[in-house]
């Protein structure tokens, strides 16, 4: 398969989504404190990974490249979807969220079983509670996917004392070498089980002897070297608990059979016990050192100052989209620019805010009736907020800035704006003195202005592009000024509460998972992150209209979210700021890095249930995921060499601009439990399928080049498929 840079955006994204099955993966991106670093960091533009036999032939990335990835794609290559599955198994310690990934995982296996259910009828775990040694045996039984054949089986074991319930479990646990008693005659079934004893367990499990191989007693010497445990429970004195089981249940699923090339799960999968649930492909971008050209520098600004470009680009499309320009920038011909690049292209799409606001204002969501204030530096007249409702208030000797009107317009703006009808009240202040005196001065202005108001009229909340700081003048006015506009009832928000993210250049702004970390991101857990680069505001300098931001800051992140907290509070005034708060994070994307992305659609219609506006928030819901389409390729892959990948990527690439998943149907020979499968897949993913090709049976040699079969069953000729 050959991609180059002339390959559509399209194309490659369906092929490389198709061809890997990793989350996105970060190689290099450092957290950077001040724009004199940034320069040094690593970008997201460069290369993008597809499989190890593709790399250095149609990607010329620099060898450490290639061996940073060397052992997940060999994983990849042996079984496409095993580690998607378990984002635990490299865990360095213990917590309530990886026992509760690692259970969650196992169950939705089949593998793991809750203790309930909750009022919405998700599992209940009960993971802090100690487990006996009847329940221990019992879930490594369902571990091995041998429940049905455990209940199923006529068992006979020399011990007095199992109850009932378990006598199957520990009937096949002891007819299969899994378990020989604490004696003789007794089984100690409603004692503690032990870590040493339910490692030993597994280990059996595995293929390992405690007669020859390991002591049962010390299993963990065994388990720490395999790489299921990692020494936490040496010698422990600790309660082991269900939550443990989980996270070593979990981690032996990757563990190699003794004598096998084969681990557990790949053993489980070929049995047919687990059936791999569907799982959406995303791409694995690998993030690679970028190369000046001429004078060009990564991450150069051509807003301000010069504003021309003469250096060819035409072989470094990384450089050219890692550059912040304005409308006038002048770029060099066609023939020195990488192909496809458009610079009034590129301006255009960074204006949409993404991750479905459109919806939002399609649906009369844009912040019209609620009054709300942004403090920052000057702006003056553009066309994006000028109108009646934007008030403006000047507190410095200069008509404008390059900052307020940028903030202003990711506010208001109306083709850029996340509120693009809310009444503002903007006041310019000079944040370059470095005095917070200035800043406490707009909001003592904006509490008198809150006197002169009528109820309903009144400013809610203002936002700051800033922080409180102490290494400025003045903080402790500024400080105070906070509080009295919290005791006016005023709320003050600043940028330092989210992080950044930035949106792959010309992808899909709807998809959360084309935004890629920046260096002004936070390693704060807590943080919900927001798009700021990949974004175009407003500018009334040097003579622009528009500068496209590659690489902006989190200035850019603060209205965005106040444009949101606009449309909630006009939807439902008697929002609080911690409500607010816990309402961003509660509704917001969780990407595979666990990072919170905020989400504009999730976010608005959590106001609306709030105030029994139930049809409204489905509504917007429901768009959301109309808009989503998902294309199952459903293959057997363990009979697939890397020429089928190939020309099966290829053909998926031809017919769909859909995000491809797998579903994998080894052990699947009925049509009707396929399409069962698929549709509980399509259920619970919340998505509308787009289709769904069938290469099971042409699989072999090079015959799916030529052909593949329809989800009907009938044979197609390439490129023309029709969705099911």
């Amino acid at each position: 398969m050959k991609l180059t840079e002339e390959s559509s955006t399209r194309k490659m994204r369906t092929v490389v989504s198709f061809l890997t099955g990793f989350s996105f993966e970060d190689v290099g991106i450092k957290n950077m404190k001040s724009k004199k670093e940034k320069r040094t960091k690593k970008h997201i533009f460069g290369k993008i990974i597809l499989k190890e036999y593709l790399l250095s032939k149609h990607f010329d990335l620099p060898p450490k490249a290639t061996d940073s990835v060397r052992k997940a794609i060999s994983v990849l290559l042996c079984f496409v979807l095993a580690l998607t599955l378990f984002p635990i198994l490299g865990r360095t310690c213990a917590a309530s969220s990886e026992a509760e990934e690692a259970a969650q995982s196992l169950y939705e296996l089949g593998l793991f079983s809750g203790t309930g259910t909750d009022e919405n009828g998700k599992p209940i775990f009960d993971l802090d509670r100690a487990p006996t040694r009847h329940e221990a045996v019992t879930m490594l039984v369902r571990l091995l996917g041998k429940d049905s054949a455990a209940k199923g089986g006529n068992w006979t074991t020399p011990f007095t004392d199992v109850a009932e319930w378990a006598k199957p479990y520990v009937g096949y646990a002891y007819a299969n070498k899994l378990t020989s008693g604490t004696s003789d005659i007794t089984f100690s079934g409603a004692e503690p089980v032990s870590a040493a004893q339910y490692i030993t367990f597994v280990l059996r499990a595995l293929g390992y002897s405690s007669d020859s191989d390991f002591q049962w007693n010390k299993s963990w010497e065994l388990s720490d070297k395999l790489g299921i445990t990692d020494g936490r429970y040496r010698g422990s004195s600790e309660v082991f608990t269900r939550g443990d089981v989980a996270i070593i249940s979990a981690s032996a699923l990757d563990a190699k059979l003794k004598n096998s090339g084969d681990s557990m799960l790949e053993a489980l999968i070929r049995s047919g016990a687990v059936m791999m649930p569907i799982r959406p492909l995303t791409i694995v971008r690998e993030v690679a050192e970028l190369q000046a050209s001429g004078d060009v520098e990564p991450f150069s600004e051509y807003w301000f100052g010069n504003m021309r470009i003469d250096a060819d680009l035409s072989d470094y499309m990384g450089l050219a989209y890692s550059l912040t320009f304005a409308d006038n920038t002048f770029f060099p011909v066609s023939e020195k620019l990488p192909a496809g690049f458009d610079q009034k292209a590129l301006l255009e799409w960074g204006k949409y805010p993404g991750l479905n606001v459109d919806i939002l204002h399609a649906h009369g969501f844009t912040g019209k009736g609620a009054v709300i204030a942004y403090v920052d530096q000057p702006a003056s007249s553009h066309e994006e907020y000028e109108r009646g409702s934007i008030h403006k208030k000047n507190n410095t000797d200069n008509d404008s800035s390059m900052h307020g009107p940028a903030v202003l317009s990711l506010l208001a703006g109306k083709t850029i704006g996340t509120a693009p009808e809310a009444e503002i009240y903007f006041y310019g202040h000079a944040s370059w003195k470095s005095d917070q005196k200035t800043h406490a001065e707009c909001l003592n202005q904006i509490i008198e202005q809150n006197k002169k108001l009528p109820e309903g009229q009144k400013i809610r909340m203002v936002g700051f592009s800033d922080n409180i700081d102490d290494q400025e003048s003045n903080a402790d006015a500024f400080r105070a000024a906070v509080k009295a506009c919290e005791d006016a009832g005023i709320m003050v928000w600043f940028c330092g509460e989210y992080s950044a993210l930035s949106f792959v250049p010309l992808s899909d702004k709807n998809d959360p998972a084309n935004l890629m970390p920046t260096g002004w991101g936070s390693s704060n857990p807590d943080l919900v992150y927001v798009p700021s680069s990949g974004r175009t505001t407003a500018s009334t300098d040097n003579g622009s209209n528009y500068i496209y931001w590659s690489d902006a800051g989190l200035s850019w992140t603060m209205p965005y979210v106040l444009g949101l907290y606009a449309i909630a509070i006009e939807i439902d005034p008697t929002l609080t700021q911690d409500q607010l708060r816990t309402m961003i994070v509660e509704t917001a994307y969780l990407d595979g890095a666990e990072r919170r992305i905020v989400n504009p659609v999730g976010f608005v219609a959590s106001a609306l249930h709030g105030v029994g506006r139930d049809e409204e928030a489905q509504a917007l819901l429901d768009e959301v995921r109309a808009r989503t389409r998902y294309l199952y390729a459903v293959m057997d892959t363990a009979q697939m060499n890397e020429e089928d990948l190939t020309a099966v990527g290829n053909y998926l690439a031809s017919i769909t601009d859909a995000t491809v998943l797998i579903c994998g149907c080894s052990k699947v020979c009925r049509r009707s439990k396929l399409v069962c499968g698929h549709a509980e897949g399509c259920f619970a993913a919340g998505r509308r399928r787009g289709g769904c090709p069938d290469f099971r049976n042409s699989v072999y040699g090079s015959g799916v080049s030529n052909r593949v079969q329809g989800a009907n069953g009938q044979w197609r000729g390439r490129g023309r498929h029709t969705p099911d």
